[in-house]
C-alpha cells in the first residue's frame, strides 16, 4: 500500500484549444504517453464521504484496477495538497480493509457504499524537469457521467514529483500565455458530486473587506461554471474590477472580461483577454500561496 502527499495545480482549458496542448513549446521535445482512464466514485446515499471531503474511487488503467482514497485537502492559492492512498486490487471490487484504520470516518456505514458516478477520459502524460523540479503534466479530455447526465472534462494537472512547489506556478503562467487557462479548486470528483446533487453554490459578490484567498477561489469557481449564470459571473467580475482598482493594476483586463460576460459571451475562453485573465488569476493565486507559506 502506498501513501503519499499529492501536490498539484489544476487548470481548466478549452475543450478545443486553438493550439493543441502537445504542440506547446515546453512539451514538443518530450515523449508523451496516452491512455484511457475509467474512474468509478463511491459514496453512501447520504454522501457521507463527500461531506467529509474524502474521495473514494476504483480506477481502471491499462489492464489493472486500482483503488484510491484521497483525504480532505487544503487548497491554498489554487495549489492542492492532501494525503492519498493508492494500491492495486484483484478485480472490479473495493478492498476497504487494506486502507489504514483511521483513513475512513469511524461512523461510516461501509455496507451502504455504492457507485455514484464515473469520470472517464483520455489522459496525455508528460514527465518534465523544470528548474529544480520534476513535474508530471497531464491533459485530460472526457466526461463526468451519471445515468443520462454528462459534464465535459477538459483540464491540465501539474503534479509536483520533487522540488519547490512555486515552480508549478511558473510553468502554469508560461502555458497560460499560449492557451487560455484558469486555476481551479474543483476536483473531478467534486464536479461529479455537484452534477449529481444539482448544486451550484454561487458565492456572493465580493466586498472590499473579503479575504483575498477565499474570494479568488470563489471567482475561479464562478468562471468554471460558465455559462450557467452569466448574471452572477458579471457581478463577481465587477467585484474583481474593484479589487483591481485598489492597486492590482489589472483594471483593463477585468473590465474587458466583465464586458464580454455582460454581452452573454458563451464560454470564458472566447473572451478577448482570456489568456491575460488566466495569467493574472494564476499570478494572484501564487501571491496568495506565497503569503500563506510565509505566515
Amino acid at each position: 500500500m502506498g501513501m503519499s502527499e499529492e501536490i498539484e495545480l489544476k487548470l481548466l482549458v478549452p475543450e478545443e484549444p486553438d493550439i493543441e496542448v502537445q504542440d506547446l513549446p515546453v512539451l514538443k521535445p518530450v515523449q508523451r504517453r496516452t491512455y484511457t482512464l475509467i474512474n468509478r466514485y463511491f459514496d453512501t446515499p447520504e454522501h457521507s464521504l463527500t461531506a467529509a471531503g474524502i474521495a473514494l474511487r476504483l480506477r481502471y488503467r491499462e489492464g489493472q484496477w486500482l483503488q484510491t482514497l484521497k483525504a480532505k485537502g487544503t487548497p491554498t492559492g489554487g495549489l492542492h495538497q492532501r494525503q492519498e492512498w493508492e494500491m492495486a486490487v484483484a478485480g472490479e471490487q473495493l478492498e476497504l480493509d487494506r486502507f489504514p484504520a483511521n483513513a475512513l470516518p469511524a461512523d461510516l456505514d461501509l455496507a451502504s457504499l455504492q457507485p455514484v458516478f464515473e469520470t472517464n477520459f483520455e489522459r496525455h502524460e508528460w514527465q518534465l524537469h523544470v528548474g529544480d523540479a520534476d513535474i508530471e503534466l497531464v491533459w485530460d479530455q472526457g466526461q463526468v457521467l451519471a445515468g443520462e447526465r454528462r459534464v465535459p472534462i477538459a483540464e491540465i494537472e501539474l503534479e509536483l514529483k520533487s522540488g519547490p512547489p512555486e515552480v508549478l506556478f511558473d510553468l502554469a503562467i508560461d502555458l497560460a500565455r499560449v492557451i487560455p487557462m484558469l486555476p481551479s479548486d474543483i476536483s473531478k470528483a467534486e464536479r461529479g458530486f455537484r452534477m449529481v446533487s444539482g448544486q451550484k453554490d454561487w458565492p456572493p459578490t465580493p466586498r472590499r473587506k473579503d479575504d483575498l484567498d477565499l474570494w479568488l477561489r470563489a471567482v475561479c469557481r464562478q468562471l468554471e461554471a460558465l455559462p450557467a449564470s452569466n448574471g452572477d459571473l458579471t457581478a463577481s467580475l465587477q467585484g474583481l474590477s474593484r479589487k483591481a482598482a485598489e492597486g492590482k493594476n489589472q483594471l483593463g483586463i477585468i473590465q474587458s472580461a466583465t464586458a464580454g460576460l455582460a454581452a452573454d459571451t458563451p464560454v470564458w475562453h472566447r473572451l478577448p483577454d482570456s489568456k491575460a485573465l488566466g495569467v493574472w488569476l494564476i499570478e494572484q493565486n501564487r501571491v496568495v500561496w506565497t503569503q500563506s507559506e510565509a505566515a
